[in-house]
């Protein structure tokens, strides 16, 4: 499963669901697996989905024959765990029952295709949405808009008015980069300033957002229309280029 903060209601409802779904079939619920922000699809950057990976172990290891779903995609859109659970069928009599996708007969060629195309749908949707996503994110990095997330550092929230504090110590870092200062000594100088003991800099030096730029898949793509004074320098960005080439050149 997949969710943030907000969708936390909703996976709790699916969750008593699939309970209520075993209490119907007289199961037993022993284990409940999850995986937080990572994607069943195959457009999850997050690849790895140790939830599913220790269900599919300890199902191997004969400690439950059922798994319940809410439904298939939720279950996995990616072809080739659904064949690892069609192995683990074929190994180790392991079932699949689902809340809203019903429960394909593994056991058979025909309820094995079922699956499989089943699995195709899901993907070849999972895909496509991630590509109007992506198409969405580049029209709106090329615009110079954020689209949420975290608030770059230099910016107030919403990454389109100034933070002055911040902004300020970003082109007095870049001054005192060029002037030869190492980024240890401006970071013990940043952490007295703020009374913390963030490792601020060294996170932000090369993000291309301190000097204006809208950064998307850690590039920066230049807006069509450009904010008007970005935090770490003029509209050139002479000060954030040659600082950040310091800094790679050691």
């Amino acid at each position: 499963m997949k969710f943030h903060n907000g969708e936390a209601l909703g996976v709790a409802r699916q969750q008593q669901d699939c309970r209520d779904l075993a209490a119907r079939a007289g199961l037993d619920v022993v284990a409940v697996f999850s995986d937080n922000d990572v994607g069943a699809s195959t457009r999850s950057r997050k690849k790895t989905r140790h939830g599913y990976a220790e269900m599919l172990t300890r199902a191997q290891a004969g400690e439950f024959s059922v798994i319940i779903a809410h439904s298939n995609s939720r279950l996995t859109r990616r072809p080739r765990e659904l064949e690892d659970l069609i192995d683990l069928h074929e190994k180790y009599g392991t079932r699949i029952r689902t809340v809203v996708s019903g429960s394909a007969d593994l056991s058979t060629a025909d309820g094995r295709q079922y699956a499989r195309i089943q699995a195709g749908v899901d993907a070849g949707e999972a895909e496509r949405t991630a590509e109007r996503v992506a198409r969405k994110h580049l029209e709106r990095a090329q615009e110079g808009r954020p689209v949420g997330g975290t608030r770059p550092f230099g910016w107030k929230a919403g990454g389109r008015v100034l933070d002055e504090r911040e902004s300020a110590l970003i082109r007095e870092a870049a001054a005192d980069i060029i002037a030869g200062i190492g980024t240890y000594t401006i970071a013990k100088q940043w952490n007295a300033a703020r009374g913390d003991n963030d490792d601020a800099l060294p996170r932000h030096r090369h993000r291309p957002t301190v000097a204006g730029p809208r950064a998307r898949s850690h590039d920066a793509v230049t807006p069509a229309r450009r904010l008007a004074h970005p935090p770490g320098q003029d509209r050139r960005h002479n000060g954030f280029t040659r600082a950040r080439s310091k800094i790679d050149a050691g």
